[in-house]
């Protein structure tokens, strides 16, 4: 059976394929989008991909920066690490990683009210062989760790959180390098 929208022979028609063509008739048919830059290629393995060539459009990459101080690093760190949901937050979750010694560093607030809750998150990490670094506030922590919310006025509600533990570190920067050479220092 020929397809006549995409011209590919098909002896057993599936769902997948017939979904391709369906879009392909809706690109051909559509006039805005027949009359862009979309262009149709065929593979060998007659896999169809569609591409859309920009004129004049400039790629923006993001350039690993060198952090200032061990505060920059640190904040660098743990939103690497939330990029790549490498990051626990909360007691009992990183109790948990502690525990299993899935975490590779544990980031504890000084300014925790609970002193058990410090006592048991730095005996555990402690226990584990895990690096451990302790940060100054709450708020800065949470807001690193990615807890805010946008209320409907437009304001930023900003949660307190008293430790995180990083299992993946996602991509390698400078500020891992600097981080985990001041720790090893």
């Amino acid at each position: 059976m020929l397809c006549d929208s995409c011209f590919i022979l098909n002896i057993l028609p599936t769902s997948h394929h017939i979904h391709k063509c369906n879009f392909f008739v809706f690109v051909l048919n559509d006039p805005a989008l027949r009359d862009s830059n979309w262009t149709r290629t065929h593979t060998m393995a007659d896999e169809t991909q569609v591409e859309r060539q920009v004129e004049g459009t400039t790629v923006t990459q993001q350039v690993d920066v060198e952090p200032e101080n061990l505060k920059d690093a640190i904040r660098i760190v743990v939103r690497k690490s939330r990029e790549v949901n490498g990051l626990v937050r909360g007691l009992s979750e990183v109790a948990r990683a502690l525990d299993r010694r899935t975490a590779y560093m544990c980031l504890l607030a000084a300014d925790c009210e609970d002193e058990e809750y410090k006592k048991l998150i730095k005996g555990l990490a402690t226990q584990a062989n895990i690096d451990f670094v302790e940060v100054e506030s709450r708020e800065e922590l949470a807001e690193w760790a990615g807890l805010q919310k946008q209320k409907s006025d437009g304001s930023v509600k900003t949660f307190k959180c008293s430790c995180v533990a990083i299992r993946d570190f996602g991509e390698r920067t400078r500020a891992l390098k600097m981080l985990l050479d001041e720790l090893a220092a």
